[in-house]
This record gives C-alpha cells, structure tokens and sequence, in this order.
C-alpha cells in the first residue's frame, strides 16, 4: 500500500512533490510517515559507500534546487543487494555497475521476476543484448557506461537520460554541462543525436567513419518525438552557453551523399556573412503555402531561400534557430502541431 502511494506521487508531482510530502507529512490518521530511503527506487549491485557518494552527488547536480543536497540525497538510495525475485517492485530500477554481472544475475533469476523491473540500467552493450534475449523490453533497458566507470562527471548524464523517463527528473530544467559531449563546444562543431540503446543505428552512424562528429546521448521520453525534442532543446542550450553558434547537428540516420565533406565546406562559406537562421541539409516536408524567396547556383549546388524547414536529419543552426530551439516544450503534446520541428 505505502508503495502504491509513493507510485502515484511520483507519477504526478514528480520527485519534487515527493520530498515535499516527506519533509511536510500529513499527521491525521496516525499513519505513519514514509522514510527516506523509499523516495528513489533505486537497487545497486554492488553497494559501497563511494559509488553512492557518487550517485549522491550526480543527483544534486541533475536536480539542483529541488534536491536537498548530496549528504541528505544519499540516504535515499537503495543500494541493497538485488534480490532473486523481485515482487511487486514494477518501478524500482537495477543499476548494475559490472559488465558481467548480468551474466550471473539472470543464470539465477526467473525472467518473469526479471521484467517486474521498472527498468534495469547497465554499464555495456553485451549486457543490454543479453537483457533483450531475455525478454526485456527495450524501453526498461538503459545503458549507462558511467556505471562501470571510476566516479566521474559521465554519471550524471547517464543517470539524468533515465531520471527523465521515469519522470522524476523534468528534462527542460538539465543544465547542458550534466552531458560531457555538451561541454566546450566550439562555432561549427558537429554533433550526432543517438540513443545509445539503438545498437544498430549507432554503429551504423559510426561505420561510415565521418570526421569531427560528437556523438551526444539522446534523452528519452513516452511518445519518443518528445524525447527528440527534448534531446535538441538540449543541444541548443549547450550551444548558447559555449556561444558556438553555427553548430552542426545530425540524427544517426544520416546517410552522406558523394561529396558531403566539399559540400559542408561549400554551405558553410556561401553562408558567411550573410543574415540567416538555419540551413537544412534534407527537407522532409514542405507545405503548400511555403515561399521561395531566392534561388541562388554556386558552383555545383544550388541554394534555395525558405520561409519553411521540416526536418531534423541534418541542420546547421544559426543563433536565432538556437534561440527557438532552446524554448522548445511540447506545449499541449499533440504530435501534429508540437513536434521539435513542426
């Protein structure tokens, strides 16, 4: 019962909410306060007291002033060995912190108690795989390379990318320095969105072995363009912040065409000094009441002035686009009119 209501708190008024009502208890009808340790389900497989000082403080820097600090954050952690079966804990996430671990969780653990997990995080792609041969969807899976990794700052970004999924965290308030691949951006840096659960896509990206690109960790959201949306409000942050405006960012389904390298070259020099907002490097839509104010041939490309742009696939964003980009919310969250490029 009293993990129900924490359940329902959390989903809606979100950790913030929670830590409220556990600071602030009703004392009507004797029942008794919730403690601490139940506000973020969170099981560890291998306890210790420097990874949940580290947990703890990746914690107050994705949660900043709704959190109360790091001493108070890591009492709030479970970091209980993980049990055989795991009933009736649908929304406690197992972090696991060694690669083969997974190996010998599931040799003895039934799968059916496996998928009671809100969501299992893992520090390697063989570990993810082998939860997916399991029977685990892939929305409960996250990979966290952070987890394997001496405590440093990629902890917190792969800890805020699961926080925002199972809505404790809310993704727009993230400063852009919790992601490394975020930091010291520079004018004309180019950035690749990826979810690093999309094994296939990923590796698909980084096969075609294209130079300069940063690949940066997508966040991930129910309905996923919200997820994107966010994942590009993000980057547009982060941008502002370095003031690295034009910035390069593509989705990992790009796919150059012969001459891409002379190409970008070519845009980037066309655009020089001129007044504009964002080239785009694919148009997957255009509407019927979308202008062409100006044609322009340079060479071997041809440059068309629009009033419109649809698509994410490859962008170069000017300050002004940074700026929109930045605001970007999913306002009443209808696909059709919210979308980050509708």
């Amino acid at each position: 019962m009293v993990l129900g209501k924490i359940g329902r708190t959390l989903r809606h008024e979100g950790l913030p909410g929670l830590w409220m009502r556990l600071r602030h208890p009703k004392r009507s009808g004797g029942a008794a306060a919730l403690t601490p340790q139940q506000q973020l389900p969170l099981q560890l497989d291998c306890p210790g007291d420097d990874l949940a000082r580290a947990l703890a403080d990746a914690l107050d820097r994705i949660l900043g002033q709704h959190w109360q600090g790091a001493g108070e954050a890591a009492t709030m952690l479970r970091i209980d060995p993980p049990p055989t079966r795991a009933p009736g804990q649908a929304q406690t996430a197992l972090a696991f912190t060694q690669p083969g671990s997974v190996r010998a969780w599931l040799t003895g653990t039934d799968p059916a108690a496996a998928r009671q997990y809100g969501a299992v995080l893992v520090p390697d792609p063989a570990s993810l795989t082998l939860l997916r041969q399991a029977g685990l969807a892939q929305g409960r899976l996250f990979l966290c390379p952070a987890l394997g990794q001496p405590p440093g700052p990629a902890l917190a970004g792969d800890l805020a990318r699961w926080l925002a999924a199972a809505g404790l965290a809310e993704p727009s308030h993230f400063s852009p320095d919790l992601f490394p691949a975020l930091t010291g951006l520079r004018p004309r840096d180019r950035l690749c969105l990826s979810l690093p659960e999309s094994l296939d896509r990923r590796a698909g990206f980084q096969t075609q072995s294209l130079p300069g690109f940063r690949i940066v960790d997508g966040l991930r959201l129910q309905p996923g363009w919200q997820g994107a949306g966010h994942s590009h409000a993000t980057i547009a942050r982060a941008a502002l912040t370095c003031d690295a405006a034009p910035i390069w960012v593509c989705e990992d389904d790009m796919r150059p065409a012969p001459g891409f390298e002379a190409h970008l070259a070519a845009v980037e020099a066309y655009l020089d000094g001129r007044d504009w907002d964002m080239f785009s490097g694919l148009l997957t839509h255009t509407p019927p009441d979308c202008r062409i104010r100006h044609v322009e041939r340079r060479g071997a490309l041809t440059f068309v002035h629009l009033d419109y742009a649809t698509g994410m696939v490859l962008n170069l964003y000017n300050r002004r686009a940074l700026e929109r980009l930045a605001a970007w919310t999913p306002a009443q969250g209808q696909s059709e009119t919210d979308t980050v490029d509708a």
